[in-house]
């Protein structure tokens, strides 16, 4: 027989989570909570009255310039709770606190050298969760710590397994490591998914419930979310660069001939067709020459929308996606190549006729991995997963 405390407990802190998350995304009154709910008034007063008590929720002040009585409204406190993200990619260590609603309140970080010695780094990493926590005036209304780092990552026992080009992090058991710094409620995940949770909660997918973000840069990483939810597959679902967009193509590293990554990632692209232009090293250079006028530089745009194309193509096809964020370094002077991808795209969609595919660019930048990490806890916290009991 289930244990009706427990039951109780659990419900109470549902609705309390459900409540939050409906103000997080805009501010609403008590009786739009209740009919968004189900809840009784009654019931939507006594959790909203210990939410504010709490400093999680606060009360907006009535417009004064607009005649009559309306609702008072509903948002989030600025402090009430505390998400940390760490971020660790091939050149730099990030950490940062965010309150519920996504706004920073400390950062820190350091360069990373991709080469060093995981037991030379982790020091660093350690020194700077403890700045960052020993800022925070109330450190246990800090609910969880995301990490992201490259995948492959082994989620469930918090091992990073062999990130391609990055050979600190391979087979390192990070969660165990920084446990030693917060015995509290700490994820891992990829950096795609990390990506795709901070476009889901505070970027330009915030209004999308199936959608996919892929990270186009040195790799390509991608993450799923289908229904408002993240999907995982049986864990490793997501790899949009190990889909192949022609089968007589090279062999990947992961087996498979003619891996999108292969065409597609920046480097792998400024190989195949700008090997003769030392001028070009990188997106940055190649877009702007593009915007410019160099009209070989923008057939290679031109190109790298077509290659991407074919595996949204096939992804949209499949899954019927609402809108694809593209995120990662392709993002500079993203107009021209954003352009040539929705045309060939739409024009080859069998469901183009029914609905558009929105394609849109990130609006992140390349310093905001830790904002997104922290994503990785405050998604963990909705879903009840943080051991925060009220």
């Amino acid at each position: 027989m289930k244990n009706p405390v427990r039951n109780a407990s659990s419900m109470k802190l549902d609705n309390m989570l459900q409540i939050i998350d409906r103000v997080r995304r805009a501010p609403v009154s008590r009786a739009d909570l209740a009919r968004a709910t189900g809840l009784t008034r009654a019931a939507i007063t006594i959790i909203v009255d210990r939410l504010i008590r709490e400093g999680i929720l606060s009360e907006q002040a009535p417009t004064p310039d607009k005649p009559g009585s309306k609702p008072i409204r509903l948002d989030l406190a600025g402090g009430g709770l505390y998400f940390m993200g760490i971020d660790i990619s091939r050149v730099r260590c990030s950490v940062c606190i965010l309150d519920t609603k996504g706004t920073p309140v400390t950062q820190t970080g350091f360069p990373l050298d991709r080469d060093s010695d995981f037991a030379r780094v982790l020091p660093q990493i350690k020194d700077s969760m403890r700045q960052a926590i020993g800022t925070l005036n109330c450190p246990e209304k800090l609910m969880g710590i995301g990490v992201s780092v490259p995948g492959p990552v082994d989620t469930a026992a918090g091992v990073t397994l062999n990130p391609p080009n990055f050979r600190m992090l391979q087979g390192q058991p990070v969660l165990d490591q920084l446990r030693e710094v917060w015995n509290g409620a700490i994820w891992i995940e990829n950096n795609a998914v990390a990506r795709t949770l901070y476009e889901k909660n505070l970027g330009v997918a915030r209004r999308f419930a199936n959608f996919m973000v892929m990270i186009v840069d040195t790799g390509i990483g991608s993450g799923l979310v289908l229904d408002g939810k993240l999907y995982r597959g049986t864990g490793f679902a997501g790899e949009a660069g190990h889909t192949s967009i022609d089968i007589h193509g090279e062999v990947c590293v992961c087996g498979n001939r003619g891996c999108l990554e292969l065409y597609a990632a920046i480097p792998a692209l400024l190989r195949r067709h700008c090997a003769d232009r030392p001028d070009i090293r990188s997106w940055a250079d190649l877009a702007g020459l593009a915007a410019a006028g160099d009209e070989k530089c923008l057939a290679v745009i031109h190109q790298e929308a077509a290659y991407l194309a074919h595996s949204l193509v096939n992804t949209a096809n499949l899954l019927d996606l609402e809108a694809v964020i593209l995120t990662g370094s392709i993002t500079c002077h993203p107009e021209l190549l954003l352009d040539s991808l929705r045309r060939q795209v739409q024009e080859s969609r069998i469901t183009g006729a029914i609905h558009s595919l929105e394609i849109l660019s990130s609006q992140a930048k390349a310093e905001d991995g830790a904002a997104c990490a922290a994503m990785i806890a405050l998604e963990k916290f909705l879903a009840g997963e943080t051991g925060w009991n009220r």
